[in-house]
C-alpha cells in the first residue's frame, strides 16, 4: 500500500513538472503556452518574420486579467506591445502597425460586431497580414462563429485563429480546440488548444491559392499601362493587363475583370484621382508618371538666313581675292587676257577656249574647278534645307522649351502646378478666341500638357479629321507617382504588392516597357516614312524663294536698263533735231 502511495505521488510530480516545463501536450490549461508558440510560428517564405509587434484590442467587460493573469505580462515581457484606443484623432503616419493582433472578446456571451467595427474604421492597429488571436466565450464560439468570420472578411482579414477561452487555468484543455477558415477554398481548420507542436495548421498561406476569387478592377485609358478595347483591341491590354494576365490566373488563381464606369466596390483602380484610406494597399509603380508635353512638329524651316549667307566670311574673302587677281591679269596682260575672266566662267561665251592662250587655258581651268566645288557645296546645302530636320524647332527638355518662343493651350491653368511655364500659358480669352477660330488646327500652332498616356495616342495616332504631325516632349511637364489602389479592406493588397516586385525584380515589366516603346518608335517611323503624300510646298519652299528672289533681280534689272535707256534716248533726241535743222539749211542753201 505504501508503495502504491510511493508511485502515485512520483507521478504527481511527474505531471507537475510537466506542465512547469511547458511541454507539447499539456492536459492542464494556461492559455500563456498556446499564445506564446502561436507568436513565435515562423511566416511563410514571402513574409519576414520580423519581431513580434503585438496590438492589444480589449474592452470593459474582460475577463482575461481574472482567468488567465498571465497572458498579457509574457506578451510584454518578451514583444513590444500596444493597446489600440477608439481616438481616431491620431495622425495617420504617427500610427504604429503590428504584425499580431491579440483580439480580447471575453466576457461577452454575444460577439461585440459593432464596437469592433468602430474600432476597426477609425484606428485600424494592424497590417492587413496580421495574424490575429480571438479570445471569446464558449458560448460566442459556438453561436457567433459564423458572425466573427463575416467580419473578418468583411475587413480583409485572412490570418486569425478563434481561441474558444477556459473559465479557468485549472480546466482540461485536451477537449477544446482552436478554429480557423479559408474564406476562398471554405476549408475549416481545427487544432486542440494542447497540440502546441502543430498550432502552425492555423495560419496556412490562404493567399497562394485563391481559388478563382473575383475581383473588378476600375481603369483608364493610360498608354502604355492601359490600352482600352476601343483602341483596336478585342481586350484590354498595356503593361497592367499584362500584369494581371501573368500572375492572376497563372500564379493565384485569381479571376478579374476590366471595367471602366467608376465603382466604389472595385477591388481595385489605377491611377484614380481619388486616394483611398491607408491600409497597405497601394503599389506604388517604379516610374514616374504625370503630364507630359504634347507640341506640334515646327516644319517651318528657318531658310532665309541661309541663303542670304550662302558663304563664310572666308570663303567671302577667297572669291575677292580670286576677282581682284582676275582683274590684275587682265589689265596687266591685255594681250593673254583678252576676256574678262569672272564673266566667262560664270556666263561662258569668249569664242574657242582651246584656241587661247596656255596661260589664259590654265587660269579658266582653276576658275571652273572652284566654281564646281562652290556650286556643289551650295546645291548640297539647299538640298539639306529641303530634306533634314535638321533646322526644326524640336525641343526635347523643358529647358529647352522654356528658350523657344512655344506658347501652352490649357483650358484651366493652374498657376502652382505649372510653376515657371506659366508665363507661357494663353489667357482664358485668348485660348477662347482661338477655339472659335481655329478649332482643332489650334493645336497646329500651340502645345498643350495632358495625360501622358493620351499624349503618346495622340502623338501615333495623329487627328483623324485634319491630321497633322505631333510629338512628346521626353521629359516630363509635371512629374507624380503613380500606383494600383486596392480597396482598403482588400484581402489580397499585401500578396498583390509582394508579386509585383517580383514581376519587376525578375525584369518581366522592364521587358513589356521595352515592347511598347519600340511601337512607339516604329509607329513614328512608319508614319514618317510612308506619308500618303512625299512632297509639300514647304519642303521645297528654298527652291521657291531662290526662285523668286533671281526673278525679283531680274525684273529689277530689266526695269533699270529700260528706265536708263529712256533716258539716254531722251537726252539725245533735241541734239539730234538740230543736227536735222542744220543739214535742211545747208542743202537749201546750196
Amino acid at each position: 500500500m505504501l508503495q502504491k502511495i510511493v508511485l502515485f505521488a512520483v507521478y504527481c510530480c511527474f505531471q507537475f513538472s510537466l506542465c512547469a516545463l511547458q511541454l507539447p501536450f499539456s492536459h492542464e490549461c494556461n492559455l500563456s503556452p498556446t499564445i506564446d508558440a502561436i507568436v513565435q510560428i515562423q511566416r511563410h517564405r514571402y513574409i519576414p518574420n520580423f519581431d513580434a509587434e503585438v496590438c492589444i484590442i480589449t474592452t470593459a467587460v474582460s475577463t482575461l486579467g481574472h482567468t488567465h493573469p498571465n497572458v498579457v505580462p509574457l506578451l510584454s515581457s518578451k514583444n513590444t506591445v500596444t493597446f489600440a484606443t477608439h481616438n481616431h484623432l491620431i495622425p495617420m503616419l504617427l500610427r504604429k502597425y503590428a504584425n499580431l493582433v491579440l483580439l480580447d472578446a471575453t466576457g461577452w456571451e454575444q460577439f461585440p460586431v459593432k464596437l469592433l467595427m468602430k474600432q476597426f474604421n477609425e484606428n485600424p492597429c494592424h497590417f492587413i497580414d496580421a495574424r490575429f488571436i480571438v479570445l471569446v466565450t464558449r458560448s460566442c464560439f459556438v453561436n457567433d462563429r459564423p458572425t466573427i468570420i463575416k467580419l473578418f472578411v468583411q475587413y480583409g482579414i485572412v490570418n486569425y485563429a478563434i481561441v474558444p477561452m477556459p473559465s479557468n487555468n485549472t480546466e482540461p484543455v485536451h477537449n477544446i480546440s482552436l478554429y480557423t477558415e479559408n474564406q476562398f477554398s471554405r476549408a475549416k481548420i481545427y487544432v486542440p488548444m494542447n497540440d502546441l507542436d502543430h498550432l502552425q495548421r492555423l495560419y496556412p498561406n490562404k493567399l497562394l491559392n485563391l481559388h478563382r476569387y473575383h475581383i473588378r478592377i476600375t481603369v483608364f485609358s493610360d498608354f502604355p499601362y492601359i490600352i482600352l478595347p476601343s483602341h483596336g483591341l478585342r481586350e484590354t491590354g498595356g503593361i497592367i493587363s499584362h500584369f494581371f494576365k501573368d500572375v492572376g490566373p497563372n500564379k493565384l488563381n485569381l479571376s478579374y475583370v476590366f471595367q471602366e464606369k467608376r465603382d466604389g466596390k472595385a477591388e481595385a483602380t489605377f491611377n484614380s484621382p481619388i486616394m483611398r484610406e491607408h491600409f497597405q494597399h497601394e503599389i506604388d509603380l517604379r516610374e514616374m508618371g504625370g503630364m507630359c508635353m504634347l507640341c506640334p512638329v515646327d516644319t517651318g524651316r528657318d531658310f532665309l538666313t541661309h541663303l542670304l549667307k550662302p558663304f563664310s566670311y572666308g570663303i567671302w574673302i577667297v572669291l575677292g581675292a580670286v576677282y581682284l587677281v582676275c582683274q590684275f591679269l587682265q589689265h596687266r596682260y591685255p594681250a593673254i587676257f583678252c576676256y574678262d575672266l569672272t564673266l566667262l566662267t560664270f556666263f561662258g561665251g569668249g569664242g574657242v577656249e582651246y584656241r587661247q592662250a596656255f596661260a589664259f587655258r590654265i587660269a579658266l581651268l582653276i576658275l571652273a574647278m572652284l566654281l564646281f566645288f562652290l556650286s556643289e557645296a551650295y546645291n548640297t546645302k539647299i538640298i539639306s534645307l529641303m530634306s533634314l530636320s535638321k533646322y526644326y524647332k524640336r525641343p526635347e527638355t523643358m529647358a529647352e522649351f522654356r528658350a523657344t518662343d512655344y506658347r501652352i493651350v490649357l483650358e484651366a491653368p493652374d498657376r502652382k502646378i505649372l510653376g515657371d511655364l506659366y508665363p507661357k500659358v494663353l489667357s482664358s480669352r485668348e485660348t477662347a478666341r482661338l477655339h472659335r477660330k481655329l478649332g482643332i488646327r489650334l493645336y497646329r500652332h500651340y502645345c498643350t500638357i495632358i495625360l501622358c498616356g493620351d499624349a503618346w495616342l495622340i502623338a501615333m495616332a495623329q487627328f483623324q479629321e485634319e491630321p497633322f504631325p505631333m510629338y512628346v516632349l521626353r521629359e516630363k511637364a509635371i512629374e507624380a507617382t503613380q500606383s494600383m489602389q486596392f480597396a482598403n479592406n482588400s484581402p489580397i493588397a499585401g500578396t498583390m504588392k509582394r508579386y509585383f516586385g517580383l514581376y519587376c525584380d525578375t525584369g518581366l515589366w522592364q521587358r513589356q516597357m521595352d515592347r511598347y516603346n519600340r511601337i512607339i518608335v516604329g509607329l513614328s517611323l512608319i508614319w514618317e516614312t510612308f506619308s500618303e503624300v512625299i512632297f509639300y510646298y514647304e519642303d521645297l519652299q528654298c527652291v521657291w524663294i531662290l526662285v523668286v528672289v533671281g526673278w525679283l533681280i531680274s525684273m529689277i534689272v530689266f526695269v533699270g536698263e529700260v528706265v536708263w535707256c529712256r533716258m539716254h534716248q531722251s537726252k539725245q533726241k533735241p541734239c539730234r533735231v538740230v543736227v536735222l535743222c542744220r543739214d535742211a539749211l545747208r542743202h537749201k542753201c546750196s
